[in-house]
């Protein structure tokens, strides 16, 4: 592994340093994951009242991304999305509530969201499901980018 290897997964893994967004994307393959997932962030990022914030979460998720839905004063509302960036498996990790569950459309829904979901649901033992994804594909990225726009009319509650 190269010194700068080393030291761009150090910063997921150094508690007591704060990492940039661009720290924690250097890791992957800028022709793989890195655009798969800067696609899927570009896609987030043009919905409005997203606020996203780097927060460590212990020693399994580290230093993870979050994606806060914010009012119109900047108050969060809640998380919409976590980026947990492991630089071997990267997660988009997605709270899921009962009620928003079962607002879904599951057999219109890709089999790649799908089946994120029903694992998450049948491992649930609380009143959220966390269901979890590790994108490989441009078309991986459109289908969770529909989950995020789901999710995000259901806590707006947008009708478009």
């Amino acid at each position: 592994m190269s010194s700068t290897n080393s030291n761009t997964q150090g910063a997921w893994e150094d508690r007591w340093t704060k990492p940039t967004f661009d720290m924690l994307m250097s890791v992957y393959d800028p022709a793989g994951r890195k655009r798969i997932l800067e696609q899927l962030f570009a896609n987030f990022d043009e919905f409005d009242n997203i606020r996203r914030e780097i927060v460590w979460h212990g020693s399994a998720w580290k230093w993870t991304e979050q994606f806060i839905l914010v009012d119109s004063k900047g108050k969060d509302i809640d998380i919409l999305v976590f980026f947990v960036p492991n630089p071997e498996t990267p997660q988009i990790c997605v709270p899921l509530r009962k009620d928003f569950i079962d607002s879904l459309p599951m057999k219109r829904l890709n089999k790649f969201v799908r089946e994120g979901i029903r694992s998450a649901v049948a491992k649930c033992a609380v009143e959220v499901a966390w269901a979890s994804w590790s994108p490989n594909a441009s078309t991986e990225v459109e289908h969770l980018t529909d989950l995020f726009k789901r999710k995000y009319k259901f806590m707006t509650g947008d009708k478009k």
